[in-house]
């Protein structure tokens, strides 16, 4: 009954917060962050479900990354895809979180050798009419809005995310934030 209640209010709590951003009720509120300090933040929330199921997960990113973005999304942004990878790999796997300076931005890739995804599911990711979920490797269960979210907060903050992925094989999720100039 825990796990139901919880489940439905992270569905309540991301509608809510996807009804705010559609109707330009929520506040972005850029400013420098250390993506570093804010990854190994996210990371520890999740560090008991990926040692429950022997997940490893690599920080690849140097200390003092500094990106221009509002915290609240950058947070959901990570816990969002940072929980899937650890939703949806199988016990023993690895999580890999790295990052790539580019011109102006810089790019955020989150890979794991996972169950992956078929081009159809990976098509439906980020749309809103074909939303569903789908159990994760140890019966976890999802609200189906996360990558809603991350879609439209990437995208606020002036970004773009990718997914590559096939069946077995894994998933990266690839995003991009303004640098701190």
């Amino acid at each position: 009954m825990n796990r139901a209640a919880g489940k439905e209010f992270n569905l309540l709590e991301n509608l809510l917060i996807w009804a705010r951003c559609q109707t330009g009720r929520i506040d972005y509120l850029p400013v420098e962050l250390d993506l570093n300090k804010i990854i190994r933040e996210v990371v520890l929330l999740f560090a008991l479900n990926a040692a429950n199921k022997g997940i490893e997960i690599v920080m690849n990113i140097p200390v003092n990354t500094q990106v221009f973005a509002d915290f609240n999304m950058l947070n959901t942004i990570l816990r969002n895809l940072i929980g899937n990878s650890v939703k949806y790999t199988n016990k023993g796997g690895k999580i890999i979180i790295e990052s790539e300076l580019l011109k102006d931005f810089l790019q955020v890739e989150i890979t794991d050798n996972g169950i992956g995804m078929s081009d159809e599911i990976k098509a439906s990711l980020f749309k809103i009419d074909s939303q569903g979920t789908t159990e994760g490797t140890a019966g976890e269960r999802g609200s189906g809005m996360g990558l809603l979210l991350v879609k439209e907060f990437v995208n606020i903050n002036g970004g773009t995310v990718n997914v590559e992925s096939a069946p077995d094989k894994g998933s990266s999720f690839v995003f991009t934030l303004k640098r701190s100039q």
